[in-house]
């Protein structure tokens, strides 16, 4: 029995097209090569999603994954060797759900040092404590299994797969910056159009229609406290003379450069006036086109991964009432790294080794929110410390350059990431309560 283990997840190695590339595999291999040195009492689990077989249209059963390590074949002869130093255990997610289904990946994957169990959830003991594992798929909705094992019985997010992130991958090399091979970065689902959107106004749209809007979007919200005010003098609604006079210089500049502040001021007095007296009616069918899309369950990305992390909450507390033995519930599947308190237990997201996209508000409320790149390769370790309960959370140092456009750097100039991580180096788990350590459960 191990007296500690590490745990990692959702590295969705493998794709058809730009999917195929794997941007932090010298970052894994380095990875593998640490957990060689330590001692044969280690565990590496990997907690689903481990290869991108649904990224695999073309191809089928067990060829998926031979395709993936010929693909990557430095990676997986690391797998053998540190899979010859200590346990290496995997267990399927929805991206490699074809690893439940099918008997024959078991030995292929046994060849490069991997134990596969083909289950839905499985446990490890230390410290006369039990930790939980599961990928997490079955508590989404969008990629549950209505029938774990069975090959025919694929949740609506294989369709998804299938449909539109195997095509948008294929088609990724067409676009400004290669940007839609990152579509298996976007988390959750529903948040796809907002990120279409908002890559197709910094990215995709017209250089000449983007830089032309550009200063008028600036000068947009200047200029309407600028009317504002004139407003309020001209109607006696403020005493001073500040915003009339402030207007009359800047259209009476002469030259060039008068001109074109004249022309921008009466660009940006038209936009502000037209969009003032289509305020109320658009407000109004704004509410009602919202209340009806809360009707349908679809809500802002933000909203449903609040929602979507209440469930796996749920979840936890559901296996920690039936067995308080459970020291942690381990998941992964959101790509959010997370390490939660509940009571004497620990709720632990392993997040991803993929790009993460942090949503970042631009700095014009009504341009779209820019998705932030960066890595954040996170492990788990769960450790005997001097008969102690450790957990350990690290994330793996990977060198890479920021990619934003310009117009991306200068609405998001100074504003930072929304949804960054705060979790702990290193937490203890308490001793489970007597009533909880007298229990039938555990008994």
């Amino acid at each position: 029995m191990a007296t500690q283990y590490y745990f990692i997840s959702d590295m969705h190695i493998g794709g058809e097209g730009p999917l195929d590339e794997c941007e932090f595999e010298n970052e894994l291999i380095d990875f593998l090569k640490m957990l060689e040195n330590e001692p044969g009492n280690t565990e590496l689990i990997i907690v689903g999603d481990a290869f991108g077989l649904w990224e695999l249209t073309e191809i089928e059963g067990v060829e998926k994954l031979k395709t993936i390590v010929r693909s990557h074949l430095a990676l997986f002869e690391q797998f053998r060797r540190t899979g010859a130093k200590i346990p290496i255990t995997l267990i399927p997610g929805n991206h490699d759900y074809d690893l439940a289904c099918d008997p024959e990946y078991i030995p292929l994957l046994k060849e490069y040092g991997i134990t596969l169990e083909p289950k839905i959830a499985i446990t490890r003991e230390i410290l006369g404590r039990r930790i939980w594992i599961e990928h997490g798929s079955q508590h989404d909705e969008t990629n549950a299994f209505p029938d774990f094992g069975n090959p025919h019985a694929v949740p609506f997010g294989w369709f998804v797969v299938d449909s539109v992130v195997n095509r948008a991958g294929k088609s990724s090399d067409y676009g400004r910056g290669n940007w839609l091979k990152d579509i298996q970065s976007v988390h959750p689902m529903e948040a796809l159009p907002h990120w279409v959107f908002s890559n197709y106004i910094y990215r995709e749209m017209a250089p000449m229609f983007r830089y032309a809007l550009l200063p008028i979007a600036v000068f947009l919200t200047p200029l309407a406290v600028l009317i504002a005010g004139f407003n309020a003098e001209e109607y006696g609604l403020i005493s001073t003379t500040f915003f009339t006079d402030l207007g009359n210089y800047l259209l009476n500049i002469g030259g060039f450069f008068g001109g074109v502040v004249s022309s921008f001021m009466l660009i940006n007095a038209w936009i502000i006036t037209t969009a003032a007296l289509a305020a109320i009616p658009i407000y109004l069918i704004y509410r009602d086109i919202k209340q009806t899309l809360l009707r349908y369950g679809i809500q802002k990305p933000s909203e449903i991964v609040g929602q979507k992390g209440q469930h796996y909450v749920e979840a936890a507390r559901k296996v920690f009432m039936e067995d308080p033995g459970v020291a942690a519930y381990i998941y992964g599947h959101t790509h959010a790294p997370s390490l939660t308190k509940e009571g004497d237990h620990f709720i632990i997201n392993t997040g991803s080794w993929l790009k993460r996209l942090h949503t970042v508000r631009a700095r014009l409320r009504f341009m779209p929110d820019v998705y932030w790149p960066s890595f954040e390769m996170s492990y788990f370790k769960i450790h005997d410390v001097d008969g102690r309960l450790a957990i350990d959370y690290n994330a793996w140092p990977i060198e890479t350059k920021l990619k934003l456009t310009p117009v991306e750097r200068i609405f998001t100039f100074g504003r930072r990431k929304t949804d960054e991580v705060d979790i702990p180096e290193r937490v203890y788990i308490d001793p489970p309560h007597e009533a909880m350590r007298d229990s039938p459960a555990t008994a």
